[in-house]
């Protein structure tokens, strides 16, 4: 029992040192918070399916210099890899460009027999060949590893290789989005054609994001390096589609005693490319006098009044028929169809006496009311720049005034 007791509490210690040490990262594939993608996880959409720039480092043997094999579905295993060698590179090429989607959207396999035994590469990108881009990384480890030494994926991030074989390192173009390359248009995030994997020499020589020093397992031989299974990819980018035809809401074809401040509503936004992040960017509004849309009295476009339109009163007439119509834009700024065009008349205007105060609301012929003050009663001075009137909700009375004689109220 003493003896059980004893193993138990060098067992306990164990682990509990291992959890103090344990690095701020993801930890390995299979473990609570792990974000490793098994290699036949369903969000893989293809896998690499060309390279260019295979250049095998030292310590490499002709055995595993064949670049083909990082070409397809990753194996899972550790002999079917090509391997980069000490400080080597390859350049992995796509049927279609990857895109950027939701979370992460590709993800790089290493053929590592353990969760420990890790040999890392930098991750760049490009969307011509030419300007490439690297993932941030990170590594907290924090001394020299030997030829089979150990790592623990907690200190590891942003490379690849930190996950077993079968597993992959994620990577999701979206870190990437505030590069100068990226803004400036040089790197195009939504086309991806090329994924450059460059092999982390781990003898302390090369350097992490923050100029922290990485190590991996130093010296390997026959194979050194970072061994390359595969590259799957989650997301395609594709030929855009535009969005559907959308179609008039309200007011409803043929609409009659429409308010001039009525609301235009539009059907929802469809797009066929929307699974794979396409979105409702603009809407163009039109209203024309005519079905032809030639005498248009609104045409605007807006990334903000997408399915709806609130008009203003001094847009249009009272008593007037008139067309509006709709047509979408998706985040690629490609256009649907226009709608249908609907039509609608507009409530007169209830203003016999053409003060432009509504008849309901005028004041009455021997009301005393004088809100301005100036010792002679509203209903008498009704004027351009001077309206007096009843409010719509309770008995009070309101009036609006300018001064500009120039100004029509």
């Amino acid at each position: 029992m003493v003896i059980l007791k004893t193993v138990l509490a060098v067992l306990i210690a164990i682990l509990l040192t291992i959890n103090a040490a344990a690095g701020p990262y993801p930890p390995a594939a299979g473990q609570a918070g792990s974000t490793a993608v098994h290699k036949d996880n369903d969000d893989f959409a293809a896998w690499a399916s060309g390279y260019v720039n295979y250049l095998p480092g030292e310590d490499v043997t002709s055995t595993w210099q064949t670049p083909q094999k990082a070409l397809g579905k990753a194996e899972g295993s550790s002999t079917d890899i090509v391997s980069l060698g000490r400080g080597g590179r390859i350049t992995l090429t796509f049927d279609s460009p990857i895109t950027n989607g939701a979370g992460w959207d590709f993800a790089v396999f290493e053929n590592s027999f353990s969760d420990t035994f890790l040999e890392l590469a930098f991750v760049e990108v490009s969307s011509d060949g030419a300007t490439f881009i690297r993932f941030d990384n990170h590594s907290l480890t924090p001394a020299p590893v030997g030829g089979f030494g150990s790592l623990d994926p907690t200190d590891i991030d942003g490379l690849a290789g930190k996950y077993r074989q079968g597993y992959g390192s994620p990577f999701d173009l979206a870190d990437l989005a505030t590069r100068d390359e990226v803004i400036s248009g040089a790197v195009d995030l939504s086309a991806i054609t090329h994924v450059r994997l460059v092999d982390v020499i781990g003898d302390g020589s090369a350097l992490d994001t923050d100029g922290h020093v990485i190590y991996d397992p130093y010296p390997t031989s026959q194979s050194a390096g970072f061994d390359l299974d595969g590259v799957g990819v989650r997301y395609e980018s594709r030929a855009n589609v535009p969005p559907d035809q959308p179609h008039p809401v309200s007011p409803a074809d043929g609409a009659l005693n429409v308010a001039l401040n009525s609301t235009l509503r539009g059907s929802s936004f469809s797009d066929s490319d929307a699974p794979e992040g396409d979105f409702h960017y603009q809407t163009r509004w039109q209203i024309s006098e005519n079905a032809a849309f030639t005498a248009r009295v609104l045409d605007v476009t807006s990334p903000t009044s997408l399915t709806r339109l609130v008009l203003s009163p001094a847009l249009l007439q009272a008593g007037t028929t008139y067309f509006w119509r709709i047509r979408y834009f998706d985040s690629q700024s490609a256009a649907s169809e226009w709608s249908p065009g609907f039509s609608f008349t507009t409530a007169a205007s209830g203003d016999a006496n053409g003060n432009g105060i509504v008849d309901g609301q005028e004041l009455d012929p021997a009301s005393t009311v004088d809100l301005n003050d100036d010792g002679i009663a509203d209903v008498d001075q009704i004027t351009d720049q001077y309206k007096a009137f009843n409010t719509v909700v309770g008995a009070g009375q309101m009036a609006v005034a300018v001064a500009d004689p120039n100004v029509v109220i």
